[in-house]
């Protein structure tokens, strides 16, 4: 006798088989006291707020750390600073005169440009103004107040008057009563003055009144303008020698 049987298959049995092995899930109830639940969250965050506390402090120990380090390299370049300017200085010393000798020169020169920028023929002068005035006149005085590097230019006489660059004050002898209008056109017409003027003119009577020997003594002021200046220059310049320093020529 023969029995036919039909095979399942594999996953139909392991199917069923789990089924039947499966147990069913229970209520669960959780006896623990909210007391110990609210022990382990504040446990929790305690040691959250340790590591935070604790992280805090070692941010703040490294930056110390860090500030001093800065520090201690701030102090050190100081000090080598500071010790480079004493070291400078102490060099310097040895060079005092030299620094004393540049200024004495510079102040030379100074006054020398000074005084051949501003100087002024006065001889040339003395005879233009001799030959400006009549023949039988003759300068008996000559006295010229003019600027200088400590003081200034003397006012002029007369209120009306620009002040020059300088002042001439000269006395003369005249056999006649001079023209003080002619004069003082005469003056004016030199290159380098202006503002003429007739101070003074007075009698010298030697023998008598009306007598032949009568004469005037004429005094007299002109004013010098920038014209009257030389304005001499000295070409300074540095040239350099073989070795290699520099040196100053005056030409």
């Amino acid at each position: 006798m023969i029995t036919l049987t039909s095979k399942k298959p594999k996953g139909e049995k392991a199917e069923k088989s789990s089924s039947a092995t499966e147990i069913p899930s229970l209520p669960q109830v959780d006896l623990l006291p909210p007391e110990v639940r609210d022990g382990r969250r504040l446990g929790l965050r305690r040691r959250l707020l340790v590591y935070i506390v604790l992280g805090v402090v070692a941010v703040v120990i490294l930056t110390i750390g860090f500030a001093y380090v800065v520090k201690t390299n701030a102090d050190s370049r100081l000090a080598e600073a500071e010790d480079r300017a004493i070291a400078l200085s102490a060099e310097k010393k040895k060079y005092s005169e030299v620094t004393t000798v540049i200024r004495a020169i510079a102040d030379t020169k100074d006054v020398r440009d000074f005084s051949v920028v501003t100087a002024v023929d006065w001889a040339a002068y003395i005879d233009a103004i001799a030959a400006q005035l009549p023949d039988d006149v003759t300068i008996d005085t000559f006295d010229v107040k003019q600027a200088s590097p400590t003081e200034r230019a003397s006012t002029a006489g007369d209120p009306v008057l620009a002040t020059g660059l300088g002042t001439i004050n000269f006395t003369a002898t005249s056999p006649d009563l001079p023209e003080a209008a002619d004069w003082v056109d005469a003056l004016n017409l030199i290159a380098g003055l202006q503002d003429a003027s007739i101070q003074v003119a007075a009698r010298n009577d030697s023998s008598g009144s009306g007598g032949s020997g009568s004469t005037y003594s004429v005094t007299a002021t002109v004013q010098i303008n920038q014209l009257a200046l030389l304005n001499r220059e000295f070409d300074d310049r540095e040239i350099e020698t073989a070795g290699g320093q520099s040196d100053e020529e005056t030409n």
